[in-house]
């Protein structure tokens, strides 16, 4: 997971279709720099398109917890985010809504970013 640069090279988890769809929940537990970091796509039915896209990262080292989404029923101005796929391998990239909260205090605003997942197969 990329945003700006890496933030993640060992996201493992699950592909699955539950209640919202196809979804691909991801997980860093024991990051470097934000102690956790947590990505959740959720696919069209065709597993084309996105639908939402989200994400959070535990507090850094300079107090930062980060909270960043998408979602393609309620767009935010500047945001966007597309699926590619080849194989099992789906590639989420686009520009998300960031939210940084420092001390109480709340910043927006818009990043790029990149998700890669592997999934075991094409069929889940």
């Amino acid at each position: 997971m990329a945003i700006f640069g890496e933030v993640s090279k060992a996201l493992t988890g699950t592909c699955a279709t539950g209640d919202s769809g196809p979804t691909i929940m991801l997980a860093d537990n024991n990051n470097d720099f934000y102690g956790k970091v947590e990505a959740t796509l959720v696919l069209d039915a065709a597993k084309k398109d996105l639908v939402g896209v989200t994400a959070s990262f535990a507090e850094d080292s300079e107090g930062f917890a980060w909270e960043l989404a998408y979602s393609s029923s309620e767009t935010v101005k500047g945001t966007s985010a597309k699926l590619s796929t080849s194989g099992s391998t789906y590639t989420a990239s686009g520009k998300l809504q960031s939210k940084e909260t420092r001390k109480g205090k709340t910043r927006t605003e818009i990043l790029p970013f990149t998700i890669v997942a592997k999934c075991a197969g094409t069929n889940w």
